[in-house]
């Protein structure tokens, strides 16, 4: 995500940890996995999913797979 784009990776993403307010207005850490492109690619391919389609839209990587 452009949020993350001046962090240093080595191609492999970003693990991180973002504020998340729960339903009754509790703040908590929730892990995030940041992907980059290529990683994110490269896990498709490997994964035994059918690959569908997958853009890369405003730094964020989607994906439509199947069974």
């Amino acid at each position: 995500h452009d949020r993350f784009a001046d962090e240093e990776t080595d191609g492999s993403g970003l693990d991180t940890e973002i504020d998340w307010t729960l339903p009754g207005g509790e703040t908590v850490g929730r892990f995030y996995h940041v992907y980059d492109p290529a990683e994110f690619e490269a896990d498709l391919r490997e994964s035994e999913l059918e690959l569908i389609e997958w853009e890369l839209s405003s730094g964020n990587c989607y994906a439509v797979v199947g069974p």
